[in-house]
């Protein structure tokens, strides 16, 4: 089909190079006008010709392709975009933890923030793993901070001290 359209685009441009030289060349006067009348019913036949040979089934099973391909495109691309969001939620989640951590005076601790999607599919902090040896009274305190500001209650906020990160 790219191949026929080809075709077509350098038939119509070679008639009307051809048509722009024959009108430039023919002398002013009743035969210019004739030959420029000639030229424009060359590149209207022209341009009239590849209809003839356009294949139209061909061309509508192209078209259902392209929109099935399309589709399934479009449904790569919001996968990808879902999950592109979950990480960037998690990361953003992770670092406000991590800055209030280190504002607390932990500094060897690991957050792991895990999503869930919504009704509209849109990912939210769901619930936090912290991995490290923290003082009660800190992690009572970023417990606190966290479900005060990010909405993750305290049930769904663990610690994992024995654990390797």
């Amino acid at each position: 089909m790219l191949e026929d359209l080809r075709k077509w685009i350098l038939a119509v441009a070679a008639a009307s190079l051809f048509s722009g030289i024959a009108t430039v060349m023919a002398p002013s006067g009743k035969l210019k006008r004739t030959v420029s009348c000639v030229c424009g019913i060359m590149t209207v036949a022209v341009i009239i010709n590849s209809f003839t040979g356009f294949n139209f089934s061909d061309y509508a099973s192209n078209l259902i392709q392209f929109r099935i391909t399309e589709s399934e495109y479009l449904q790569l691309l919001q996968e990808e975009n879902a999950m592109l969001l979950k990480a960037i939620i998690e990361d953003k989640t992770r670092a406000y933890i991590l800055d209030k951590a280190l504002s607390l005076g932990v500094s060897e601790i690991v957050i792991d923030v895990q999503t869930k999607a919504s009704g509209e599919n849109y990912p939210y902090p769901y619930s936090i793993v912290y991995y490290g040896n923290v003082q009660e009274s800190v992690k009572t305190e970023l417990i606190s901070y966290v479900e005060s500001e990010i909405g993750i209650p305290e049930e769904r906020q663990y610690w994992r001290e024995d654990e390797q990160y």
